[in-house]
C-alpha cells in the first residue's frame, strides 16, 4: 500500500501540472528545469505540431555545427545580411542563404516626344502604375529611384519602348536608355548603362533594352575596387537620350531585385 506522503506528492505534482502545464508552453518547460532556460529538444522523429505562426527576433546569424542548420531574422548587423530579412544558415558556420522572395518592379511612365538630337529624364506616372503595374518602394513619385534599406544583391533592369522615328532621316537614328544618377558616391556607378538601340525603320517599332545586371552594396562597403557597383546610398531617374526626331511612348521600367 503507498504510504500518505506518495498520495501526498502526487497530489501535489497533479496540482503542479494543473496549475502550470496546461496554461501555456512557457510555464510547461519551466516545470521542474533548474536551468532557467526554456528550450525544447526534439529527438529524431520529434516534431512541433499545431504552431500556425513562429515570430523570430532580429539577430546575428547564430553559430552552427557541421550538422545543424538554422533560421534567423537578420538584424543588419555587419557581416548579417540585410536588417528583418529571412535566411537560412548552412552547417559549420556556412554560408547564410537569404530566403527572401525576387521583387519585381513594373513602372510606366509617360510619352516623350524628342523634336532633335538630345536627352531628358522619363517622367514617372505613379497613377498608371498602380493601375497597370507593380509600385516597388524604391521610386517615390517623382521618380526618384533609391535603393537604400538593402544590399548584398542583383539588381536586373530593362525597358520597353514604343518608338515612333518622325524624321525622313534615318541617320543617327539611336536610342539610349539609362539611369541617370541624381546623387552618387564616388567610386559607385553614376550612370547605369541599361542598352542602346538602332532604328533603322521609318515605322513604328516595339523595342526592349536590355536586361543588364548590376550588384548592388552597402554604402559602407565602397572603395575603389567596386568602382562597378551601385552604392544604396545613390539616386538615379530613368533617362532617354535621341541621336534624332523621335516620339517614345509606352515607356516600361522593368526593376528585379534579387537576394543573395
Amino acid at each position: 500500500m503507498a504510504s500518505s506522503s506518495t498520495f501526498t506528492n502526487l497530489k501535489s505534482f497533479t496540482s503542479i501540472i494543473s496549475k502550470y502545464g496546461l496554461s501555456n508552453l512557457e510555464k510547461t518547460l519551466k516545470c521542474g528545469n533548474t536551468t532557467s532556460g526554456n528550450n525544447i529538444v526534439l529527438s529524431a522523429g520529434d516534431s512541433i505540431k499545431g504552431q500556425t505562426q513562429i515570430v523570430l527576433t532580429e539577430a546575428p546569424a547564430p553559430s552552427t555545427s557541421s550538422t545543424e542548420g538554422a533560421l534567423f531574422v537578420s538584424d543588419g548587423s555587419s557581416g548579417n545580411g540585410n536588417k528583418n530579412q529571412l535566411y537560412y544558415r548552412e552547417a559549420g558556420n556556412g554560408i547564410k542563404l537569404n530566403l527572401m522572395p525576387t521583387q519585381y518592379g513594373y513602372l510606366h511612365y509617360d510619352d516623350i516626344s524628342f523634336t532633335d538630337a538630345s536627352s531628358s529624364f522619363c517622367q514617372y506616372n505613379e497613377t498608371k502604375t498602380q493601375n497597370n503595374g507593380n509600385v516597388i518602394s524604391y521610386i517615390n513619385p517623382d521618380g526618384l529611384i533609391s535603393f537604400s534599406g538593402i544590399s548584398n544583391c542583383l539588381l536586373e533592369f530593362y525597358v520597353h519602348v514604343d518608338v515612333d522615328p518622325k524624321s525622313a532621316n534615318l541617320n543617327n537614328n539611336f536610342i539610349i536608355i539609362d539611369l541617370s544618377g541624381v546623387s552618387t558616391e564616388t567610386n559607385t556607378l553614376s550612370t547605369i548603362d541599361i542598352d542602346t538601340r538602332s532604328v533603322s525603320k521609318n515605322t513604328a517599332a516595339h523595342l526592349t533594352f536590355g536586361p543588364t545586371i548590376y550588384k548592388l552594396i552597402d554604402t559602407s562597403d565602397v572603395s575603389v575596387d567596386k568602382n562597378l557597383c551601385i552604392s544604396n546610398a545613390n539616386t538615379y531617374k530613368l533617362r532617354a537620350e535621341v541621336g534624332a526626331e523621335h516620339t517614345l511612348s509606352e515607356i516600361k521600367l522593368i526593376i528585379k531585385v534579387v537576394y543573395t
